[in-house]
């Protein structure tokens, strides 16, 4: 009688098991899935606000033929992962960025990968942060098509300017 409730027990306990870990399995997959989604998405989900008179930190330059000098190229601000709409940078460009971490209680990673417009990295370290907040600007050089995916559980701003 003892021998068959231990035995019950014991299938109960390995078809629990096995449950929790395809769960486990299951949500591993999707989060691979979202990830590489995510990389290769090509269409912006921007919700930011875009500036279109400000003033440029940079000393004064002569204007290229397309008159992108100091031109505001993206001002977003947001949480979590957004890709943005491609800008074309005929000549020196910088992004800066701030984000803070207070709402999500403890340090978080902030990162933005820049992209080309065929979807390849272009080899640009935009931002690669693990802190509570923190800020930078980077300037480029490199010119052509480029879009920014940026991925942190903080809230963040971040403005591309060229």
């Amino acid at each position: 009688m003892f021998g068959g409730q231990t035995d019950g027990n014991q299938s109960k306990r390995r078809k629990l098991w096995t449950v929790l870990i395809a769960l486990i399995v299951v949500l591993g997959v999707l989060v691979v899935v979202g990830i590489v989604a995510s990389h290769k998405s090509k269409q912006a989900a921007t919700t930011g606000t875009t500036t279109t008179s400000t003033t440029s930190n940079s000393p004064p330059s002569s204007s290229s033929a397309s008159g992108q000098s100091g031109r505001t190229f993206i001002d977003l601000t947001g949480s979590g992962v957004r890709q943005t709409q491609p800008f074309t940078a005929a000549g020196n460009w910088t992004i800066t960025y701030t984000f803070n971490c207070s709402n999500f209680g403890y340090k978080g990673n902030f990162q933005i990968d820049v992209f080309n417009t065929d979807g390849s990295d272009n080899g640009d370290d935009g931002a690669n942060d693990l802190a509570m907040s923190g800020s930078a600007t980077k300037t480029f050089s490199d010119t052509g098509e480029h879009y920014l995916s940026i991925h942190s559980q903080c809230n963040w701003h971040v403005v591309v300017k060229g």
